[in-house]
């Protein structure tokens, strides 16, 4: 089966002067069905480079679906406006931490800090990628995303400004070579 075609929501992060971290990417509630070896991922473009990018993700794979959820930055310097492993995007410069969670309805929350330490580029994006490993009913995962945010910064934080206009890329693809 070819690879669905990329699908691209772009907006540029905020800026305001919340405390840090800051320049964050923001989104809430939202489901996908992602056939099997397929993926979805959230970007958070043109944020500066640093010491450390962090991200929180709160959500929830159904059925008995197992899911990987992979975390990656990328030399966002081209401002492409592409997510990392789309057709028109920039290459993963770092992989994280490839986790696999089962569904059964469990509600995971994942929180982590990344040095980007090293990185010489101008600008650099992150994205969470879900990929449908092993859907536990028919040929594809239903996840159904409650929170998740990026941040320049350690110590990114789930608070009461989440639930903002949604400020993120989108995009989709396939594993298959």
């Amino acid at each position: 089966m070819a690879p669905p075609a990329s699908v691209l929501l772009l907006l540029a992060p905020l800026a305001s002067a919340l405390p840090t971290p800051n320049n964050f990417c923001n989104d809430y509630s939202f489901t996908y069905t992602i056939v099997k070896g397929e993926w979805m991922e959230h970007c958070c473009h043109y944020m500066q480079p640093g010491n450390h990018i962090s991200y929180a993700v709160e959500f929830t794979p159904r059925h008995a679906d197992e899911v990987i959820l992979l975390k990656f930055v990328a030399d966002d310097s081209g401002s492409t406006g592409h997510c990392a492993g789309s057709k028109y995007g920039p290459k993963d410069w770092k992989t994280f931490d490839p986790r696999s969670y089962t569904g059964h309805d469990n509600t995971y929350v994942e929180k982590k800090s990344i040095t980007t330490s090293g990185a010489k580029f101008k600008l650099l994006q992150m994205g969470i990628r879900f990929t449908c490993h092993s859907p536990g009913e028919g040929n594809a995962c239903l996840v159904t995303v409650d929170r998740m945010k990026v941040c320049e910064g350690d110590g990114c934080q789930f608070n009461s400004l989440d639930n903002r206009t949604a400020i993120a890329g989108l995009t989709s693809g396939s594993d298959a070579a």
